[in-house]
């Protein structure tokens, strides 16, 4: 069965190149749907079953079989012991479907979440639906895409109505209802699975975004089959006006943005001739099957008999080995083995030739000194391999250990360099304490003081104030600069200030009497005011 696995992988794959090299020149000579048949070659061959040995072509049935013994003469007659190891092809065969599985499973995720968020947003269009597809407007989608296998949608984009003209949007919705008719949401899935299978294989990623191209071509082609010079104009405009970005890989969307140049080049040289490019494709089809089985076959023919002739052989082998004593005597004192029975013969095709079985040979029995040689030969090797595996282990742990030194002396060096910072920190701290404290030793406090002089004092002298004394003194460990400043004052008149006020006041009732623009009244409270401050400075006069 795993045989039948890679065989159709690597024949498929082969066929993926093929279509690759040659769909753009079917593409350009008839027509872009007879390009997007010949994918129908690479998805065959994938679910073609393994065929019987009569289809195959004759020379398969005359591979001759040739049985060669002489090997048998430099088989060791030790004794066999069975080996325990892990069955690597169940182990690659596992990997294999585990990728597949997850490859399609994460397509499969994200495109149900891609409907599923594009259907939240979406608003009906009744008026567009056709055919049992329903259509819709969606925020959530940037060009108009088709969906759904059981139920078939078409998703337009919010704005449609002020993005396509009516031309535009009748080409648009036939491209996407063109996808349904032909069941190409279909296809993709299996398209789909045939990619998971081939996850590792970067030949078929090459091979499903040229299948996908292949499909916009080939519904550009049906859409544009009858389509006048300016319906074409009008299409071409929507294709520039849907391009999107990437959508998931199970969706038919109107434009991915990767394809623009190539669909607006086909839509201009685009040619068709559907009687010749389909019995083209039909010929292609069914000669890479018929050459890639008729392959398999013989691969599977020639695995038989090689299967045949192995078998023989071991048989021979084994035999052989049965007829040596295990604790053989000494070389001088062996006797000769008994003769074995002839092997049985491998299954012969007909028509074959088989050459003479080679008479079994008659040397004695390896010794046991021999026996005991050889194994001595696989202790010292085990014991090589030991030594080699100790040594790998130590240096292995030498080399742990040097780099978890590396890492000690790298903490070691970032914790000095931490504290010789905290050591700079605090010198520094220190030193500015001490210029402090000597700021603080050597700061003069300035203090002056005022002493108010006597008439006496200040008779005759000119200058307002002086300086009668200035010490310098230590209180509590501080400096003090002591002024002692005298000031003159001379004396205040209240008799002079008291005639100034009588003047003013005198003054200011005489032009209150004058002023006209006071009423009698204001003029009579204002005169009353002033006559009565008068009078009581009059009276501190005469006292």
């Amino acid at each position: 069965m795993s045989a039948w696995i890679v065989e159709t992988l690597v024949a498929t794959t082969v066929l993926m190149v093929l279509v690759l090299l040659v769909r753009g020149h079917v593409a350009r000579l008839l027509g872009a749907r007879t390009a997007y048949l010949l994918w129908l070659l690479p998805a065959l061959r994938m679910v073609l079953p393994p065929l019987p040995e009569s289809v195959g072509p004759a020379p398969i049935a005359q591979l001759p079989v040739v049985v060669d013994f002489s090997m048998i003469e430099a088989v060791e007659l030790a004794p066999v012991t069975p080996e325990s190891g892990i069955a690597w092809g169940t182990v690659v065969l596992a990997i294999w479907l585990t990728g597949a599985l997850c490859y399609f499973g994460w397509h499969l995720i994200a495109y149900r979440r891609f409907v599923r968020n594009a259907l939240a947003r979406a608003t009906q269009l009744p008026e567009f639906d056709r055919g049992g597809i329903e259509v819709c407007a969606s925020q959530s989608v940037d060009g108009p895409f088709a969906t759904g296998v059981f139920v078939p949608r078409i998703v337009l984009p919010y704005d449609y109505r002020y993005r396509y003209s009516a031309q535009e949007l009748r080409l648009a919705l036939t491209h996407e209802w063109a996808h349904h008719r032909r069941g190409d949401l279909s296809f993709n899935y299996f398209a789909l699975a045939m990619l998971s299978l081939h996850w590792f294989n970067p030949v078929a990623h090459r091979a499903w975004r040229a299948f996908r191209a292949d499909q916009e071509l080939a519904c550009d082609a049906i859409v544009l089959a009858h389509a006048t010079p300016d319906e074409r104009h009008a299409y071409g405009s929507a294709l520039v006006k849907s391009a999107c970005v990437r959508t998931p890989v199970a969706a038919c969307a109107l434009n991915p943005r990767n394809q623009l140049k190539t669909r607006l080049l086909m839509m201009r040289d685009a040619r068709e001739r559907m009687l010749v490019g389909r019995a083209l494709a039909v010929a292609i089809v069914g000669g890479g099957l018929a050459l890639t089985a008729s392959g398999g076959i013989a691969a599977e023919k020639t695995r038989e008999v090689e299967s045949s002739v192995r078998g023989a052989v071991v048989e021979k082998t084994a035999m052989l080995q049965a007829s040596v004593v295990p604790e053989a005597p000494l070389a001088s004192e062996a006797p000769q083995p008994p003769v074995a029975p002839p092997a049985p013969a491998a299954p012969v095709a007909a028509g074959a030739t088989v050459p003479p079985v080679p008479p079994v040979p008659t040397t004695p029995p390896a010794s046991r000194v021999e026996w005991h040689s050889q194994a001595w030969k696989g202790d010292v090797e085990e014991a090589r391999r030991e030594a080699m595996r100790e040594a790998a282990i130590a240096q292995h742990e030498a080399a742990m250990a040097q780099r978890e030194a590396m890492l000690e002396a790298g903490l070691a060096r970032r914790e000095a360099m931490r504290e010789a910072a905290m050591a700079q920190r605090e010198a520094l701290r220190a030193t500015h304490d001490a210029r402090k404290a000597m700021a603080e030793a050597v700061r003069v406090e300035r203090r002056v003081v005022v002493l108010k002089a006597s008439e006496v004092e200040c008779k005759g002298k000119d200058a307002a104030n002086e300086t009668v004394e200035s010490r310098t003194s230590t209180v509590n460990g501080k400096k003090e600069h002591v002024i002692v400043t005298r000031i003159c004052m001379p004396a205040i008149d209240a008799a002079k200030i008291r005639e100034h006020q009588i003047s003013a006041l005198s003054s200011a009732r005489a032009g209150l009497s004058a002023a006209s623009e006071l009423s009698s009244e204001q003029r009579k409270q204002a005169l009353a005011s002033i006559d009565a401050q008068l009078a009581r400075l009059k009276q501190q006069v005469e006292k």
